[in-house]
């Protein structure tokens, strides 16, 4: 068995071994070009084309199984009424879109 060192290292040999460092070279040949990439804006487009066809894909969906159900009509079609005479009309609505951003202070 060879020593170790307390951390179970082998002590190094007392002999040296010198090496001559000549790269030994296998065969020349060229390097492979790799298949071009798509631009970035083609792959964007064809992220917001295949997300727009899945949104209506969904809508469709939704509002066949929501037809199915209340008999062939549309959901909305009619006028809500208040209930009762407490009821208050609603004149307008808004809607907000709201961006918050943090800044720091260098």
């Amino acid at each position: 068995m060879s020593e170790t060192t307390a951390d179970h290292h082998p002590l190094p040999l007392d002999e040296e071994e010198t090496v001559d460092a000549v790269p030994v070279i296998d065969e020349v040949r060229a390097i492979e070009r790799t298949r071009a990439q798509l631009p970035a804006v083609k792959t964007a487009a064809a992220v917001a084309a295949t997300s727009f066809v899945a949104g209506a894909a969904t809508v469709v969906a939704i509002s066949h199984h929501a037809r199915k159900r209340n008999g062939g009509r549309l959901l909305g079609g009619g006028r809500r009424r208040g209930k009762g005479a407490d009821a208050l009309p609603i004149v307008a609505t808004r809607s907000v879109l709201l961006d918050i951003h943090l800044l720091g202070r260098d």
